[in-house]
């Protein structure tokens, strides 16, 4: 399964890298304008990529501190429960 964030930047920047090296291989002239929108283009989409990686990584910690958070919280409610139940058998033993 192709994941769109990663991919996209990813082939973005090979397409204007390749159109990069396309300028060299022709033999002709360069294009300065055709050489600058290639190295933004590709120089924008990596960038790109690496803001995406980043956001998944944070991600990834945020869910990490919600799932202990949780945790968390369930253990200190079955901790009530445990002596509320406590409190119920004393009672009813007396």
């Amino acid at each position: 399964m192709i994941r769109t964030r990663h991919f996209l930047p990813i082939f973005n920047a090979s397409l204007f890298s390749g159109l990069f090296v396309c300028q060299f291989v022709d033999g002709q002239a360069l294009n300065p304008w055709m050489v600058a929108i290639c190295v933004l283009g590709a120089v924008g989409n990596l960038g790109w990529f690496i803001v995406v990686s980043g956001e998944k990584a944070l991600d990834a910690t945020n869910d990490k501190d919600l799932r202990s958070e949780d945790k968390s919280a369930i253990m200190s409610d079955l901790d009530k429960e445990i002596e509320r139940r406590r409190e119920i058998e004393k009672v009813e033993k007396n």
